[in-house]
């Protein structure tokens, strides 16, 4: 295990046993030991409980093998789909252009076949205030919208927006999309998703694999809310948060960086805590079933050299003066190019 996830395993350990002491022992919180702090203290609420631990490290159980899962068939389709690309080596370009066009083809005929099956709600739940965007699509009501095209006929930022989002009305969190719809929209985008590697277009997979586990984590939060409707349990936004960070950090294998980015997009820094606890279990797991994370198993499949992250283990012991040549007079400070 490299030094970063032991050093960030540590922290998460800590950083959850600091925080039990305090709330549980001590009856105290963390916003009383902070030095600075920008926001209102009057007007804070915590947005998450210790009774969504469990339901969070689930979650994360579940996702980190997924995610392995996950780029493992995306390496295949991309290997796959690169050997159909080799065989029109006489006309490469227009091979290309052809693979664009039909997957653009599937994704918008998926995108609105499932759509279809998500039917119309009227909207109550998100307000002016919310700005979130709601899709319309075929609903013939004036204030109506179809929550599965809100995820999948839009763009990618909307649609994480709309999962991470906390509806200001009440009741809002679980009027707004159904388990149903939710799991419905999972499928249809990480097939596409999967499906997508390799294409010969500028894309990428970071705010889709984010998605993925937004739409399985708020499928979780809703499913939990409806169980237990008067338990002190956070809200299916923030469960969507913490299945994007279980998804993002086993595709891409970050740790430390996944957890500040989802809080930013949550601007809820509070979360801190439970994103690294997710963070770690995911990555824990994922590392367990996958050896390389999407992007260095890329690299080592077209054959570009890259530094590995920890030296091999014939290294240890060793100094980096055994590994200088001295058989060669060393350069003066400041040497010409031609001595070079």
């Amino acid at each position: 295990v490299d030094l970063t996830f032991s050093a960030f395993t540590a922290t998460v350990l800590c950083d959850i046993l600091m925080r039990l002491f305090l709330e549980k022992i001590f009856d105290s919180d963390m916003k009383q030991w902070v030095i600075f702090q920008s926001d209102d203290a009057s007007n804070w609420e915590l947005t998450w409980a210790w009774s969504d631990v469990p339901f969070f490290l689930a979650i994360s159980l579940f996702l980190g093998p997924f995610s392995a899962f996950h780029t493992h068939l995306c390496l295949q389709v991309s290997s796959y789909r690169q050997s159909v690309l080799r065989r029109f080596h006489q006309r490469p370009t227009l091979a290309k252009i052809c693979d664009g066009l039909i997957f653009a083809a599937v994704c918008a005929l998926i995108a609105t076949l499932f759509a279809q099956l998500g039917g119309c709600n009227d909207n109550k739940v998100v307000s002016e205030e919310d700005d979130l965007e709601l899709v319309r699509f075929t609903c013939e009501k004036e204030g109506q919208y179809n929550p599965v095209a809100s995820l999948l006929v839009t763009t990618a930022e909307a649609a994480m927006k709309l999962l991470i989002s906390r509806p200001t009305t009440e009741g809002g969190d679980l009027e707004l999309m159904s388990v149903s719809d939710l799991l419905l929209a999972c499928l249809a985008y990480t097939t596409l998703n999967i499906c997508l590697t390799g294409i010969p277009v500028p894309s990428g997979n970071f705010t889709g694999t984010m998605m993925i586990g937004g739409m399985f984590g708020r499928a979780v939060g809703v499913a939990v809310r409806t169980w237990h409707p008067g338990a002190d349990l956070a809200r299916p936004g923030v469960f969507a948060m913490m299945g994007s960070a279980a998804m993002l950090c086993g595709f891409k294998r970050m740790s430390m960086a996944v957890v500040l980015f989802v809080s930013e997009c949550g601007n809820d820094w509070d979360l801190v805590t439970p994103l690294m606890l997710c963070v770690c279990t995911s990555l824990a797991l994922n590392r367990s079933f996958l050896k390389n994370g999407f992007d260095e198993e890329q690299m080592k499949r077209k054959g570009i050299d890259i530094l590995e992250a920890e030296p091999h283990r014939s290294m240890y012991g060793h100094i980096a003066s055994e590994l200088l040549d001295t058989s060669k007079e060393p350069l003066p400070p400041e040497a010409p190019v031609e001595h070079l």
